[in-house]
């Protein structure tokens, strides 16, 4: 419902496919299931979306987000967060945008070969044209948790290590492994 101020949207669906271009390599995100009410409105500058609780599932993760986007100058202001109950390791490089350069997500598909994560967070949050955030002032790029059963091969002629568990941490445009 809604007026040309503002409004909400409730969305309950299964098989949603949600079509993000210019933020993944691959922009069409499907989903099993999804589930959210967004709250919207139109503002001088640009309009404000706010999403109070969003569930969603796919063969490659499984959680739940909240935060709120602002579209107007530029890729926009955000400030989510997020919280994955499932995710799979051999899929971690689908979800890294593309701001994160091709040869590290190439590195990401090829190097991680199995493991799971069953309890990571994602906070977001700050101006999107400034992602990922590397002077650590201008926003928050955060994605941490803890994964088992891992296997990696870290370059081709390296021998794969099998059973990792650890914690991992991408923050701004590092990322750390301790396993």
């Amino acid at each position: 419902d809604g007026n040309e101020r503002g409004g909400s949207i409730g969305i309950v669906s299964q098989r949603a496919v949600l079509d993000l271009p210019g933020i993944f390599a691959d922009p069409r995100l499907a989903l099993d299931a999804l589930g959210a009410k967004i709250n919207w409105r139109n503002e001088a500058n640009g309009t404000l979306w706010q999403i109070a609780r969003a569930e969603f599932r796919n063969r490659d993760a499984a959680g739940e987000a909240s935060g709120s986007y602002k579209s107007g100058n530029g890729l926009g202001d955000i400030d989510l967060t997020a919280r994955l109950t499932r995710g799979s390791g051999t899929a971690v490089w689908r979800y890294m945008p593309l701001v994160v350069g091709k040869d590290a997500r190439d590195w990401l598909r090829d190097a991680i070969t199995a493991g799971t994560a069953d309890e990571a967070t994602l906070r977001l949050k700050g101006n999107l044209d400034k992602f990922p955030f590397k002077d650590g002032k201008s926003g928050i790029f955060e994605v941490k948790g803890r994964f088992r059963g891992a296997r990696l091969r870290y370059a081709a002629a390296w021998p794969e290590i099998r059973d990792i568990e650890g914690e991992l941490l991408f923050q701004g445009a590092r990322m750390r492994i301790t396993g």
